[in-house]
């Protein structure tokens, strides 16, 4: 298990969580998400945006990240919501049962909450770092 923390996690029917702590299971699924109150052990700092997207978006065998960064773009890249919230509502204490995976995004426009030109992506797994 790995825990990355990011100024911001966004999850698409919510919005953007300030300072959210993101743990990928060693199946590279989202297992917990929860407010980074205090220091934890282990956990790996990474600027920017931590977005959660359904693993659907997962590359299939034979398939690279690159192939999915290129087909998923346009969701990657587009926030719906901009709402940012400090708590996240109860129905996300349960996440590890969504299957969701999550991509770094960095830089980050924070004035604008938005991607920008120079926004890359990078899936997040137990293996990252």
């Amino acid at each position: 298990m790995k825990r990355f923390a990011s100024h911001y996690a966004y999850i698409p029917s919510l919005g953007f969580l300030k300072q959210y702590v993101v743990e990928i299971n060693d199946d590279g699924y989202v297992a917990a998400l929860y407010r980074l109150e205090e220091e934890i052990e282990s956990l790996i700092w990474t600027p920017g945006v931590i977005r959660l997207m359904p693993c659907d978006c997962l590359p299939e065998k034979g398939n690279n990240e690159e192939a999915v960064k290129k087909e998923f773009a346009d969701q990657l890249f587009t926030f719906d919501k901009r709402e940012i919230k400090t708590d996240a509502p109860a129905e996300c204490g349960d996440i590890e049962s969504l299957k969701w995976v999550a991509f770094r995004l960095y830089p980050f426009d924070f004035s604008e909450m938005k991607a920008n030109e120079h926004t890359t992506c990078r899936l997040l797994t137990h293996s990252v770092y």
